[in-house]
């Protein structure tokens, strides 16, 4: 197991509901307004004749990867089938376009990002850089996935994929490797202490590195993988039961058009299970469903069966503590 079993000290949802108000709360304070999301466009749709199909994206595979086992083709064709109707056609063609891209990115990304713009905050960016490191997440999370983490001083205001017009807090895009945080610079925080801002910033961070492990934007996945673990997400998510995150990120998703929409809510809907497996381990049985915990240990850990959220999180607080006042 990646996770060590707790049986006692569980905390109340009450409990975990104050201390997510109160990360919400000094993000706010700092001017990172709102909890922000990955970007959720899909990629220009072009003709139907351009249009990738399950069949074609095969095709695909087995030129690029060899041949594939006819069973195991039916099974490929078949899930894309699915996730197609669920979806819209064109989640085959952002799939496909995302592996090319990968393909093309891996290679080019920097062993460690590059952390900037945090002195704005009063914060120090080699700090932040050790922090956001594999030394406190799973491999190859970061490494190979993420070049730049960045502060911009400047509001973002995003409305397509919601039901109103928000303003972000940090935002992942499917064609970069960056993780972007957004703060109002007219806002000054003088109330909180720098170790309570940098929970709250690393917590939002949790979030990003979701969607930055996502089957559209991580850079180590296979194609077939991709797929796999779309079709995974979807099934998990539309589980009665499933998890729904207390702030209502998952559920503030929206689009006229209710394919593109059930796409956006499985994508925050991922992002979000494991910002709450790696900010509270100590919890997680309490809110998150074996299989949703599954899905984790198999996908966000693929590359990292060893790694122990709740060590993790307990070296990571110490670090905190230690470095920022």
């Amino acid at each position: 197991m990646s996770l060590e079993k707790i049986d006692h000290g569980v905390e109340e949802a009450g409990a975990i509901m104050g201390r997510i108000k109160k990360m919400a709360r000094i993000i706010m304070a700092a001017g990172i307004l709102t909890l922000g999301v990955g970007s959720y466009n899909f990629i220009a749709e072009g003709s139907e004749s351009e249009l990738q199909t399950p069949q074609k994206y095969v095709e695909y595979v087995e030129n690029n990867y060899g041949k594939i086992d006819e069973t195991k083709k039916q099974d490929f064709v078949q899930k894309l089938e699915y996730l197609s109707q669920k979806f819209s056609p064109y989640i085959v063609q952002h799939l496909f376009e995302s592996d090319k891209l990968r393909a093309d990115s891996k290679m080019k990304i920097p062993t460690k990002p590059k952390v900037q713009g945090f002195e704005n905050l009063g914060l120090d960016n080699s700090r932040l850089k050790e922090l956001w490191s594999e030394k406190y997440y799973p491999n190859k999370t970061i490494e190979g996935n993420i070049d730049k983490i960045e502060l911009k001083s400047e509001i973002k205001k995003v409305s397509s994929g919601y039901k109103s017009e928000r303003i972000l807090a940090e935002q992942t895009h499917s064609f970069t490797n960056e993780v972007l945080f957004f703060a109002d610079p007219s806002c000054k925080n003088n109330q909180e202490s720098a170790k309570e801002t940098v929970s709250s910033l690393d917590w939002t961070f949790s979030h990003a590195l979701g969607h930055k492990n996502d089957f559209i934007q991580n850079n180590h996945l296979t194609t077939a993988e991709r797929v796999e673990f779309l079709f995974e997400v979807t099934g998990a998510f539309e589980k009665p039961g499933s998890y729904r995150d207390i702030l209502g990120n998952i559920e503030s998703m929206h689009d006229p058009e209710k394919q593109k929409e059930n796409f956006y809510k499985v994508r925050e809907y991922w992002a979000e299970i494991v910002q709450y497996y790696l900010t509270f381990p100590e919890s997680i049985g309490s809110r998150l469903s074996p299989k949703e915990i599954a899905l984790i240990e198999k996908w966000l850990l693929k590359n990292d069966a060893n790694f122990n959220a709740a060590k993790a999180k307990q070296a990571k607080d110490k670090f905190i503590e230690n470095s920022f006042k």
